[in-house]
């Protein structure tokens, strides 16, 4: 997933607009505004992969042309406009076709947008939408991200991702791995060594054998795993449970602090 910066259209826009309506402008300042909307082209044809068709290869190639005429390379090696291409720039072989190439590339660009798969997001109650898609996992504090295994923290991002897009089962699911990735390493902290396809229940059942020799897990996390494995953990693996948004967001908020729950415990072992 790749976010679109869109003010790249309207920078395209206006800098095509000005060279259009100013196609028959001369010499050095037609020169700069074409530098302009050659370096708009651009950025917006990487954006927008979509939109590298001939027309626009067309346009970019035309543009290019034009911008290779009016400016040269000084002895420092930077580009600087020459007076002496003003003839070759305005005789150059194909000048009225530049309006046609434009009016070519706005007809396909608007086909292009009214087909793109563009949405808006909103927001989900305080969550800044942007950290919520790529920095989800820096809710945590920096105790927890400190002792947060990899898999988490990505499992994490993608709960905050599909939060954000109102995919809220598949945000509690994430969510649930995520959860499950940092009970792997809480449990190791409390001696369990490692086993295959434990299930939520067997290791709370082991930790709750392990409070009761030791004094071990602190009871508070073990009662909010335990209310998290049979509310939520358990009935998303079935595959007819659908969460709605109060769902989603409930799980959420849960899933993060338990996490930080979990996370200081470890945190606080590993310091002694």
């Amino acid at each position: 997933m790749k976010r679109l910066n869109h003010f790249h259209l309207y920078e395209l826009g206006e800098s095509l607009g000005t060279i259009y309506y100013r196609s028959k402008k001369r010499y050095q300042i037609f020169a700069f505004e074409l530098r302009i909307a050659l370096i708009h082209l651009n950025k917006t044809l990487r954006e927008y992969p979509g939109l590298s068709g001939r027309v626009a290869r067309k346009l970019s190639i035309k543009l290019a042309k034009m911008h290779q005429l009016a400016f040269i390379k000084n002895h420092s090696g930077e580009l600087i406009y020459s007076e002496e291409n003003d003839e070759n720039l305005i005789s150059f072989e194909g000048w009225d076709l530049l309006g046609y190439y434009i009016q070519d590339f706005q007809t396909i660009l608007r086909e292009h947008l009214d087909h793109a798969a563009h949405y808006s997001v909103s927001g989900q109650g305080i969550y800044d939408v942007r950290k919520l898609i790529d920095e989800a996992d820096h809710c945590f504090p920096n105790f927890a991200q400190a002792v947060m295994p990899e898999k988490s923290k990505t499992e994490w991002k993608s709960a905050g991702r599909c939060l954000a897009f109102e995919l809220y089962s598949a945000s509690g699911f994430h969510v649930a791995r995520a959860v499950e990735g940092v009970l792997e390493v809480y449990s190791s902290t409390f001696g369990l060594l490692p086993r295959e396809r434990r299930t939520w229940g067997q290791y709370i059942s082991e930790l709750r054998l392990v409070q009761k020799s030791s004094g071990g897990p602190d009871e508070k996390t073990l009662c909010e795993l335990e209310q998290m494995k049979d509310d939520w953990r358990n009935p998303l693996m079935h595959p007819r449970v659908v969460l709605a948004e109060a769902e989603g967001r409930m799980l959420f908020a849960n899933g993060e602090s338990l996490i930080i729950a979990m996370t200081s415990e470890i945190y606080e072992s590993r310091r002694d």
